[in-house]
């Protein structure tokens, strides 16, 4: 996985966990992921807090 598209990832990570929440096509257009991944990480993101 290349360099950019890491920081992408981790950026929808960081948007996922905000306080707010936003939808995942504002995530999408945020970071330049498809919205189907940024759901993916959305969920991941939310079984993680759940967790602890």
């Amino acid at each position: 996985m290349n360099e950019y598209r890491k920081l992408c990832i981790e950026r929808a990570r960081e948007l996922a966990r905000k306080p707010y929440k936003l939808t995942a096509a504002q995530i999408a257009e945020r970071t330049g992921i498809c919205e189907h991944y940024v759901r993916q990480i959305i969920r991941m993101e939310r079984e993680r807090a759940a967790q602890g």
